[in-house]
């Protein structure tokens, strides 16, 4: 099988970390035919190298989740089947779809392959896997995108959460779903997911399935960081109040002003205060754990 293994390559030298090294070789002694390629190359050179030869049987993206978000584009066009090999913060897809870095378990995967479609999402015309979501927690990713550097790890969030409780991003948000609206103008932390995962296993849309196709919309009210922190504690411990918002549907419309989202734990960097989001039901095709 030909197998493309997309790394993050934030040093722009393009040469392929040596845990990415070691894996392509595992691969290769199985019989593989294994690229390794930087998830930041140019979208055609990443395109060319997945439909090369007759198309490759898996792209492996090493890394976290935004590697994954970044790749997502060129994965839907070429229905090259994913496995998230997780070296990230949060690692929210290879939770979700079960998938590990080691390498036995990759292995045992691409010996008798076993592939699905799910879902995926698309966000004023950005394709995204996880989540969307408007608020604070989108006010900690902005923060976060304008001081990182490089790598990150869980301690690399404390200072833009320090900033972010000391001036919160709440503002109004109004929702429509299916063209009903639903959310008229209160401040708080609107999630649309087609996943369940969440940061920190907070998980507001635990229910949220990957194959439905359907998004689930959260608005959780809050007007202070008190109230912010309440919500999320409720989430949680799967404790919702009576006046948050669930429900499911294929097409979300947020009005939300300067109020800062995210789309799969990137910072969202658009002029547009309307998101218009909606389900793109069983467009990416995943490689299956081996049971």
């Amino acid at each position: 099988m030909r197998v493309i293994l997309l790394f993050n390559d934030r040093s722009g030298t393009g040469a392929a970390p040596r845990r990415v090294q070691h894996l392509s070789e595992a691969l290769t002694a199985e019989g593989h035919h294994a690229q390794t390629l930087s998830v930041r190359a140019p979208e055609a050179q990443i395109h060319d190298a997945l439909k090369a030869e007759g198309g490759a049987g898996a792209a492996i993206i090493v890394g976290g989740d935004g590697s994954v978000h970044h790749a997502l584009p060129v994965l839907i066009r070429t229905g090259v089947p994913l496995w998230h090999a997780p070296l990230g913060t949060e690692n929210l897809v290879a939770r979700e779809l079960r998938h590990s870095r080691r390498s036995g378990i990759i292995r045992a995967a691409l010996a008798a392959p076993k592939v699905r479609t799910v879902d995926t999402g698309d966000c004023n015309g950005r394709a995204f896997l996880v989540m969307v979501s408007v608020g604070p927690d989108a006010g900690v990713i902005h923060r976060m995108s304008q001081r990182r550097t490089g790598p990150i790890t869980k301690l690399s969030y404390t200072m833009p959460i320090l900033r972010e409780a000391l001036a919160p991003s709440l503002g109004p948000i109004s929702i429509e779903v299916d063209g009903r609206e639903v959310v008229g103008r209160l401040p708080g932390i609107a999630v649309v997911a087609n996943s369940r995962q969440y940061a920190t296993r907070i998980d507001p849309a635990s229910g949220a399935i990957l194959d439905d196709g359907l998004l689930d919309i959260i608005f959780m009210p809050a007007t202070s960081v008190a109230a912010t922190l309440y919500r999320l504690a409720g989430a949680r411990l799967r404790s919702h109040g009576q006046d948050v918002v669930r429900l499911r549907g294929k097409h979300v419309r947020i009005l939300r002003g300067e109020v800062p989202a995210q789309v799969d734990g990137e910072a969202l960097e658009s002029a547009s205060d309307v998101l218009e989001i909606a389900v793109r039901p069983g467009t990416l095709r995943v490689h299956s754990p081996a049971s």
